[in-house]
């Protein structure tokens, strides 16, 4: 690939500097070099996690590496380099305090870099979840609303109705759907003894027409 080349001719000079590398969309390699030594790894910034440089898909850079090393060795992820006289039988077995110490700042420069990436996606996802929060109460306050009014218009409707039966009742125009024969009978006795039909309709709730079609009914 041509940005391992790009990094191979940047970082096998002696020198003293830091950079990040685009792979692809996801994948970034980040080069960390004090001279002599160099520590290089990579991260998947999609899923937030280290990425082997020692699978095939490297292969090149790494091996780059190592023709101008005169150490290479790999720990957690990280790749570490002394570029000098190449010397590929040489196997380190210790690593000084100034090594170690070297390395722990290396990762925790790395850390720090994962860390303050997190910390914004952290802050977008606070802000998103405000934003999401006042737009659920704003539509839950309008939904509120409507079914608050729905409700007081279906009252109002059944109020209508209310009066509407009450005064067609008033009017006379008013019915019950049915009358026993006891009740019919006693319309009758009523009308015998000398109550007016406009007297029975009112004692029966019910229209005069009605009352006189049950005293005529045989």
């Amino acid at each position: 690939m041509k940005i391992f080349d790009e990094i191979l001719l940047k970082h096998t000079d002696i020198q003293t500097c830091r950079e990040s590398y685009v792979v692809n969309k996801n994948i970034g390699i980040t080069v960390d070099q004090k001279e002599d030594k160099v520590v290089m790894w990579a991260f998947n910034y999609t899923t937030d996690r280290f990425v082997n440089l020692g699978t095939k898909r490297f292969e090149k850079l790494i091996e780059g590496f190592k023709s101008v090393a005169s150490d290479v060795y790999s720990k957690d992820y990280y790749y570490y380099i002394t570029l000098g006289p190449t010397n590929k039988d040489s196997v380190v077995d210790y690593k000084s305090n100034e090594d170690e110490v070297a390395e722990l700042k290396q990762r925790v420069a790395c850390l720090n870099d994962i860390i303050a990436r997190l910390e914004e996606r952290n802050k977008k996802l606070e802000s998103d979840v405000e934003r999401y929060r006042k737009d659920y109460l704003y539509y839950h306050g309008e939904w509120a609303k409507l079914v608050d009014e729905n409700f007081k218009r279906t009252m109002e409707d059944l109020d209508g109705i209310k009066k509407n039966s009450f005064m067609h009742n008033a009017r006379g125009a008013g019915r019950r759907a049915r009358f026993s024969d006891e009740q019919v009978m006693e319309i009758k006795k009523l009308r015998e003894g000398g109550n007016t039909i406009k007297e029975i309709a009112t004692r029966f709730e019910c229209s005069i027409g009605l009352i006189h079609k049950l005293i005529n009914e045989k």
